[in-house]
């Protein structure tokens, strides 16, 4: 097997102003209103929907291979469950499309 490389230490300055929280959720009161936000990875479009409810951005990116229909299992369960939620309904549902000026 091969050696894993340490982890660079992150430089004290770029921890200053860090804080702790304790869920995904908890920062989207804290991010600016009306901004470009991206999500990376963003599989159901669950937390896409909350980011677009309390951050209103101007310009949203989300940002996924949606791929899950080629894994075995997603979260401990058989994928189909998933696919029931069908990831790609943020790009089908008027509501979210609408939102970026140009429908993306």
């Amino acid at each position: 097997m091969p050696q894993m490389m340490p982890a660079a230490q992150l430089p004290p300055f770029l921890l200053r102003n860090a804080r702790l929280l304790p869920n995904r959720d908890d920062i989207l009161p804290l991010l600016s209103r009306h901004a470009v936000i991206a999500e990376v990875g963003v599989m159901t479009g669950d937390f896409s929907k909350k980011i677009l409810d309390i951050c209103k951005p101007r310009l949203f990116y989300a940002l996924d291979i949606f791929n899950v229909h080629e894994l075995p299992e997603v979260w401990g369960g058989h994928r189909r469950k998933c696919l029931l939620i069908k990831p790609s309904r943020l790009f089908m549902n008027p509501a979210l499309r609408k939102t970026s000026p140009a429908g993306r």
